[in-house]
């Protein structure tokens, strides 16, 4: 069931082309069309030639319908967030670096978010070093230097 999983993801380079075409009004070569049309080929025959196993007592029942529809919702969400990005790129007049700059500060502050309201009590009872494996300051300050 996982290569068929990988195989449907694989659909996220037709999604991203076919967005790409309609958002920002991209030029697909002909070389470029004959290789979506041979992997949207190539996914439905690896469907087609899917059969479920019989369902056992104590297993789940496989939904491979529920599946191949979270793999193509899967497909276009990542897509679309890949052309959105390009889209906010190449309208923004300010360069990638301090795109980038933002992206990890906003990142940073989501994780600090996420860490303090599930770690707090940890954080609090001084036992934050169990929580990066005994890494301490010393660790941080070589990994510091080292970028």
């Amino acid at each position: 069931m996982k290569t068929i999983f990988k195989v449907t993801y694989q659909l996220k380079i037709l999604t991203t082309a076919l967005l790409l075409k309609a958002v920002l009004n991209t030029k697909l070569s002909n070389t470029q069309w004959i290789a979506l049309i041979l992997l949207i080929i190539g996914v439905s025959d690896v469907q087609m030639q899917y059969q479920p196993p019989q369902p056992v007592s104590g297993y789940l029942e496989q939904k491979p319908w529920l599946g191949f529809t979270a793999a193509i919702t899967m497909c276009f969400t990542s897509a679309f967030a890949g052309v959105y990005m390009e889209h906010i790129l190449k309208k923004s007049a300010v360069n990638v670096w301090m795109q980038n700059i933002r992206l990890a500060l906003f990142g940073l502050i989501v994780a600090a978010g996420s860490m303090l309201y599930k770690d707090y009590n940890t954080i609090q009872e001084g036992n934050f070093k169990i929580k990066f494996g005994g890494l301490d300051g010393k660790i941080f300050c070589f990994l510091a230097v080292s970028f």
